[in-house]
C-alpha cells in the first residue's frame, strides 16, 4: 500500500466519522430539516454495473417546533399599539393617550409526514469521458398532517380611561 492510498482511506475514514459531530453541532445538537419533502433521487445511487436500477425509500419525519435565527421556538413579540381614539372622541382625547399593551403570544407548530420515494433509472452500457451516461426518476408519494396554532393572550389598555359619567356622550 502507497502513501495517497494510506492518505485517501485515512480522509474517508476521519470524514465519515466526524462529518455528524459536524452535523450536529447545529442548534444544540438539533438538525434542521425542511417542512416539505426534501428527499429525492439523490437517496438512490447506481451500482457500476450498467442497465437499469431501482430503488424505494421510506423516510418519516416529525417536526415539532418552528425555531428562530437563534435556535430558540419562534414566538410572537409583545407590542404596545397606540389606540386611534382621537376621532371617535372628536379630539378631546388625542391618539395613544390609552396604549394597548400586548403581551408576547406562542406558536404552537407540529408536523407528521411520511414519504415514500420510488426511483428507477438507465446506467449506459457504453462509455463516455470515462463515465456513463444515467437516467433516473423518482416519484415522491408524501402524506402530511400539519397543525399550526397562535395563541396572543389578551392585552390591556394603559392608563384605565375613567368611567363615562350619564349623559357625558
Amino acid at each position: 500500500m502507497n502513501i495517497f492510498t494510506f492518505l485517501l482511506r485515512t480522509t474517508v475514514v476521519a470524514t465519515t466519522l466526524l462529518l455528524p459531530m459536524l452535523a450536529s453541532a447545529a442548534e444544540s445538537a438539533k438538525l434542521r430539516q425542511s417542512p416539505i419533502g426534501a428527499f429525492g433521487g439523490e437517496i438512490a445511487a447506481p451500482a457500476d454495473n450498467p442497465g437499469f436500477f431501482g430503488t424505494a425509500s421510506l423516510t418519516y419525519l416529525n417536526i415539532c417546533r418552528v425555531p428562530d435565527g437563534n435556535g430558540d421556538p419562534i414566538a410572537l413579540s409583545a407590542r404596545t399599539v397606540p389606540l386611534p381614539i382621537g376621532t371617535p372622541t372628536g379630539g378631546a382625547v388625542p391618539n395613544g393617550t390609552y396604549p394597548l399593551s400586548v403581551p408576547a403570544g406562542t406558536i404552537d407548530f407540529n408536523q407528521g409526514q411520511t414519504q415514500l420515494n420510488l426511483v428507477g433509472g438507465y446506467l449506459s452500457e457504453s462509455l463516455y469521458g470515462d463515465g456513463r451516461l444515467s437516467y433516473a426518476i423518482n416519484v415522491p408519494l408524501i402524506k402530511q398532517s400539519r397543525t399550526f396554532i397562535a395563541v396572543e393572550p389578551a392585552g390591556t389598555v394603559a392608563p384605565t380611561p375613567a368611567p363615562l359619567r350619564a349623559g357625558h356622550l
